[in-house]
């Protein structure tokens, strides 16, 4: 998409990382809207002064990679009023909507349906990564992106492979199975995400954004007893003695846009055994 249309990038700080890297790339420029800690890196367009009308297109990601922080209705409603005042073109990347963990997702597009693009696929979800399938469902109004991206994709690639297109069309049809997964996988991770958060938080001067979805959470040490001491200089320093002295492996936020002054890491939880976890999740224990 970003290929596709003649525009600069602009996201908030805290987004995954590919976003900036994609821009980069193509060459294009990439403007950062501040969020911070006190948020959950939410977006809020009323912070910036980033003209959104100048040729650019923004990209939402809720339930969000890196701090698992999401929207509720009456959030999404104030910021499709801000998109389509300025006429921005929005990419909203929804690729961890069934992983909600209160299972009620809802699109953006829902409110700003003329000027959003709603990219997905199955890699979260249906814990299907490999396989490589995602989608964006683009609105006539913006129907030119279509041709566009077709011509881009058939230069690019053939097609997802073909026993790859049919076994992913159970997915888009009613099935009890796949509801149920779902079901317990959104259970699973509401369940090893509250766990995290309590425990984190219960550490004097760590800050934890709230997990909502997916399966990240974003810490803030800035006033835990080391960092005070000026143990470390920047938050890079820290997550690489971190992993050498436990053996723990996270992220500093500054990868995904924050500042790098600030203490910050995402850690994703998924180490664990999903068979035994959807056992437990069948028998009510997460």
């Amino acid at each position: 998409i970003q290929l596709a249309l003649d525009a600069s990038l602009t996201i908030p700080k805290g987004s995954w990382v590919s976003y900036e890297a994609q821009a980069r790339l193509l060459p294009k420029p990439v403007h950062w809207i501040p969020s911070s800690i006190e948020d959950s890196y939410r977006m809020n367009l009323k912070n910036t002064d980033v003209d959104l009308e100048d040729g650019t297109i923004t990209i939402l990601n809720y339930p969000n990679n890196p701090t698992g922080a999401t929207y509720n209705e009456n959030e999404l409603k104030d910021l499709a009023k801000q998109f389509r005042e300025r006429k921005t073109v929005l990419l909203s990347d929804e690729i961890y909507g069934e992983l909600n963990h209160e299972g009620n997702h809802c699109s953006i597009a829902k409110y700003y349906p003329e000027g959003t693009i709603v990219s997905s696929g199955i890699s979260k979800w249906l814990g299907a990564g490999g396989w490589r399938l995602g989608y964006v469902a683009i609105p006539n109004e913006l129907k030119h992106l279509t041709e566009l991206m077709e011509v881009i994709a058939s230069e690019t690639f053939t097609s997802v492979p073909a026993p790859i297109q049919h076994a992913s069309i159970a997915a888009f049809e009613p099935s009890e199975e796949i509801d149920e997964y779902t079901h317990h996988s959104r259970a699973i991770c509401k369940g090893i995400g509250q766990w995290i958060y309590e425990n984190l938080s219960s550490i004097p001067g760590v800050t934890v954004v709230p997990p909502q979805g997916a399966f990240y959470i974003t810490a803030h040490f800035d006033k835990a007893p080391r960092i005070l001491k000026n143990e470390f200089k920047n938050s890079e320093e820290m997550v690489s003695r971190l992993l050498e002295e436990t053996g723990f492996a996270c992220l500093p936020l500054s990868e995904f846009g924050a500042d790098p002054e600030t203490f910050s890491v995402r850690m994703s939880y998924v180490d664990f055994d999903g068979s035994v976890a959807l056992e437990a999740s069948k028998r009510g224990e997460v």
